[in-house]
């Protein structure tokens, strides 16, 4: 399901369905604030701490899309503004309770990256990695 909220969310938080329709709300204007750590990185925005986050910016750094629940998504099925869908924008990622693949290409497909909960990093080229601005899609088993 594609996000058909405000034309511009900086924050925006998904709920992945399993084999239905993912849904997602922008928290733009939440007062929330996670205050518990995962690892070595605080959480400071009103998703969840235990999502898996997807940073557009190198260094956990907004504008950014969060995701919780099991299935899988592609990155272009959801938008920051009207210009502009999460396909290939992503720089950086923190992963929550969460563990899955992240993938180059739409639909599962591509360079295939495990990621495991409790970790975050950068996305950067290599052996088994999704390079910075090629995400297209992931799983969260």
């Amino acid at each position: 399901m594609r996000y058909t909220g405000p034309a511009t969310c900086r924050v925006l938080r998904v709920h992945l369905n399993g084999t239905q329709p993912n849904t997602g709300i922008c928290l733009d204007d939440s007062q929330e604030r996670a205050t518990r750590s995962v690892g070595p990185y605080f959480n400071d925005n009103p998703c969840q701490s235990g999502d898996l986050h997807i940073y557009a910016n190198a260094g956990l750094t907004t504008p950014i899309i969060c995701f919780y629940g099991s299935g899988s998504v592609n990155m272009a099925d959801w938008r920051m503004n009207p210009f502009q869908d999460w396909n290939n924008v992503a720089s950086s990622w923190l992963s929550g309770w969460w563990s899955g693949d992240f993938y180059s290409y739409p639909n599962l497909g591509g360079t295939k990256q495990h990621f495991i909960s409790g970790y975050a990093d950068n996305f950067s080229c290599g052996t088994n990695r999704v390079c910075n601005d090629d995400l297209s899609s992931f799983e969260i088993h």
